[in-house]
């Protein structure tokens, strides 16, 4: 399973459930935001993103607590040293690969080099 973003932080919490978990052999975060992010209290106002996106992205775009990870399925992140989006603290959780000079948002089209850290191309 990938996740980009706060993608990696949903599929975190599919792991909650023993079903899902047995379906799932690698997560893998692409800049993932596993312990959040402190960004939404200089650069956006809560009220507009509360408007648009809804109040589950408003409690992810502050710290939280310590992810829970499971044994059974391995966490990869592959992080970035040029993101500005997602903190390293954030980020790095599991075995962590570094990009170099790959923007936040960039993270998703850069197939090739993810497969290749990976080992998988």
């Amino acid at each position: 399973m990938v996740g980009h973003s706060f993608g990696g932080l949903v599929g975190l919490a599919a792991l909650r459930d023993p079903t899902a978990r047995a379906r799932v052999h690698c997560l893998v975060g692409l800049g993932a935001a596993w312990r959040g992010t402190d960004n939404g209290a200089w650069y956006r106002p809560e009220l507009l993103i509360r408007a648009i996106a809804g109040e589950s992205i408003v409690e992810l775009d502050h710290p939280i607590p310590e992810p829970l990870c499971y044994r059974d399925v391995p966490v990869i992140s592959i992080t970035s040293t040029a993101d500005r989006v997602v903190p390293a603290w954030s980020s790095e959780l599991g075995r962590v690969i570094r990009l170099d000079r790959v923007r936040h948002n960039e993270l998703p089209q850069r197939t090739g080099e993810i497969l290749g850290a990976l080992g998988l191309n």
